[in-house]
């Protein structure tokens, strides 16, 4: 048992000489590590090096905090209120972050923050953070998690946002198989949130359930264009659940291009997914699907079905319903039944302002209405 009072350099519960650095094949096994006035793990520096089946509480700054080094596991760790996050990783790579169970109330912990390449966070369990999973939670270049992996994690009771790709144009991000339960600060709590820039990522057979916001957001800002964005085979129910929120924040999945006139959202694909009842939030206003500005990509093959109220706006800011298209998009075979809307599939005519590169059309076809 290391426990620390009043010392305000302690890091591994005992003092600044127990950081770990330059070393590998090392494990740091079933320790009780309480009240450090700094980290109460610090690796610098450190590869292949194990960190498992300890218990961490009450620590000022981050239960676990790595920095250059690579190839660590930090493994079936318990972690109470441990300041501004239980597990943060920086500049390394080939990190396994599984098994670890972390819960709180500080209302401003970051559950983990994976921001190296190639982190492995799954099959943990968050609960009670302000986020669960922050990827790369800066644009600096050197929070670039570019090829993580977030698979298999429960994420309750979250007073911000459950899994968010922060970082300035990542890559190759794979988020699958989460559980994001009961999202609850208020309109802009969303359960998964991929940034501008982003790309090449895929998120697959997620479970994304009473959010306060929007379930999903994807977004896109002048030069920093976000493509190639997969969501397949996940479910969600119980969204828009603030009664102020926004039209925009009722949806289900909201995809927001901050420019007018150029397509900085591209090859989005939304195929064979599950989106249903909203809960109370159906009889004010909530949508399963918006699409803000000029977007390219594909629905396909999606359940939507529910008995709900659903409204949007179009490009003119008037009222339509349901689900709304505009530019390069493939919508085809989706079921959408149990509306009570205005129409189903709201495809707005008007063109942006200015002209955008390449064909505008969308391609309406096989769906069920």
């Amino acid at each position: 048992v290391l426990e620390t009072v009043n010392s305000a350099n302690s890091k591994l519960g005992v003092c600044r000489k127990s950081n770990l650095r330059k070393h590998n094949q090392i494990s740091i096994p079933r320790f009780k590590i309480r009240n450090s006035n700094n980290h109460a793990v610090y690796l610098r520096n450190c590869v292949n090096l194990k960190v498992s089946k300890n218990t961490i509480k009450h620590s000022r700054k981050e239960g676990v905090t790595t920095r250059s080094g690579s190839t660590l596991f930090i493994i079936d760790n318990e972690f109470y209120n441990t300041g501004w996050s239980f597990i943060t990783t920086v500049m390394t790579p080939d990190t396994h972050i599984e098994g670890n169970i972390g819960d709180t109330t500080n209302p401003s912990t970051s559950a983990c923050s994976p921001n190296s390449l190639r982190n492995i966070v799954k099959g943990n369990t968050f609960k009670n953070a302000y986020t669960g999973i922050a990827i790369a939670q800066s644009n600096s270049p050197d929070f670039d998690a570019t090829g993580s992996v977030i698979e298999g994690n429960l994420i309750l009771n979250i007073s911000g946002d459950g899994i968010t790709a922060n970082g300035f144009a990542m890559s190759g991000l794979t988020i699958k198989n989460n559980t994001i339960e009961n999202i609850m600060g208020g309109p802009t709590s969303e359960g998964l949130v991929i940034a501008a820039g982003q790309k090449n990522v895929l998120a697959e057979g997620n479970t994304i359930k009473l959010v306060d916001g929007p379930a999903v957001r994807i977004t896109g800002v002048s030069g920093i264009p976000t493509r190639n964005i997969t969501f397949i085979g996940n479910e969600i129910f119980g969204w828009g659940r603030d009664p102020t929120s926004t039209l925009q924040n009722k949806a289900a999945i909201q995809i927001r291009s901050l420019d007018a006139v150029n397509v900085q959202i591209r090859e989005i694909s939304i195929k064979n997914n599950r989106i249903f009842d909203p809960g109370d939030a159906g009889l004010s206003g909530s949508s399963i699907l918006w699409l803000e500005n000029a977007v390219e990509g594909q629905v396909q093959n999606n359940n939507l079905y529910t008995a709900m109220a659903v409204s949007g706006l179009n490009r003119n800011n008037t009222l339509c319903s349901g689900v709304t298209f505009f530019g390069n998009n493939f919508i085809s075979g989706n079921v959408l039944s149990g509306l009570t809307i205005q129409a189903a599939l709201d495809i707005p005519t008007n063109a942006p302002s200015s002209p955008i590169s390449g064909s505008i059309y969308v391609n309406v076809s096989g769906n069920q209405l």
